[in-house]
């Protein structure tokens, strides 16, 4: 009982050492901020800007291209104002079990088939098989297994 006393006092006071540093090394880091602050915000200005390179160069290019698509179809599209499209809707024949099974089919069908063959494997061992001495009327037996329950 003071063996575990023992272990339960040192873990308690390796976690409450553990603590007092990190909270230390925390108020520290937080009081030398302002030092650094001119550092920091040219860092928060570089990533706002993003890195340079490729992938940035190709942003920017779609961005601007958007931009002078949208001057152009706006000036020319300025004077037509645009209707809303008519939209009729017709109920078709199908009930909502044939829409929800014709749905369902694509997604519900590979997971049966996955497993119906990991079942098959899985109890191979309880398949029928047709052997020639079969005691049954339509000549299909099971596999007997030897019940030995010493080992033997």
């Amino acid at each position: 009982m003071a063996a575990v006393l023992s272990v339960v006092a040192i873990a308690f006071a390796l976690i409450g050492g553990l603590c007092s540093t990190l909270t230390s090394q925390g108020l520290d880091l937080v009081n030398s901020l302002p030092k650094y602050s001119d550092n920091i915000h040219a860092k928060w200005v570089a990533i706002q800007k993003g890195p340079s390179g490729p992938l940035n160069l190709a942003f920017t290019n779609v961005g601007l291209m958007i931009a002078d698509l949208g001057k152009v179809s706006a000036s020319a599209g300025g004077a037509q104002k645009l209707e809303p499209t008519k939209v009729q809707i017709v109920s078709g024949p199908d009930s909502i079990l044939a829409v929800v099974k014709n749905s369902l089919t694509p997604v519900i069908g590979p997971i049966g088939e996955f497993s119906r063959g990991r079942c098959a494997r899985r109890f191979s061992a309880f398949r029928a098989r047709a052997t020639p001495r079969s005691i049954s009327s339509i000549d299909w037996t099971f596999p007997r297994r030897h019940h030995n329950p010493r080992g033997r």
